[in-house]
């Protein structure tokens, strides 16, 4: 049987996580200049459009658990494994996008749009992978570390939104 050849997005998506941890990275050294009173403008929005990328890019990437030959999955499963992960993706990118606006002062109006869309949007997607995983929905630990990214961009979204 003739192999196939391997796409581009697969090969993109391994490299989502270092570049992650670049921008990660440049963030807290930006968020340290910029209190410190260095400019460190164009870092933060590098790292943040970096972050949003990412996330953007990382909202597509195929669900990574095993599943058995037999294993029925049903609309609870459907709905935290693939649906809910993606809607999460998504949201934490305009969240990045919003907190980028308004860090750097452009469009006020539609960063709090953004902030509002991106960080409301993300809380429920958290509240139902919460639900998730108290009723134990199958293979539900594979999600858990969007949770550590999804939870502090949701917060300083919202809180960001709040002090318009």
């Amino acid at each position: 049987m003739k192999e196939q050849p391997v796409s581009f997005v697969q090969k993109l998506f391994p490299l989502l996580s270092k570049v992650e941890i670049a921008c990660m990275l440049a963030l807290a050294i930006g968020l340290v200049a910029q209190y410190l009173k260095y400019p460190a403008q164009s870092l933060l929005v590098v790292a943040l459009g970096g972050l949003s990328v990412v996330f953007f890019l990382g909202a597509y990437e195929p669900p990574t658990f095993v599943r058995d030959e037999n294993e029925k999955f049903g609309m609870p499963e459907l709905l935290q494994l693939v649906i809910v992960p993606k809607i999460l993706g998504i949201s934490m990118a305009v969240a990045c996008i919003g907190i980028l606006f308004k860090m750097i002062g452009v469009n006020p109006e539609g960063s709090a749009q953004m902030l509002l869309l991106g960080g409301s949007t993300s809380a429920i997607a958290i509240a139902i992978i919460l639900i998730g995983l108290v009723t134990n929905v199958k293979h539900i630990q594979s999600i858990v570390p969007k949770l550590y990214r999804a939870v502090p961009i949701a917060a300083a979204a919202l809180y960001l939104y709040s002090v318009n």
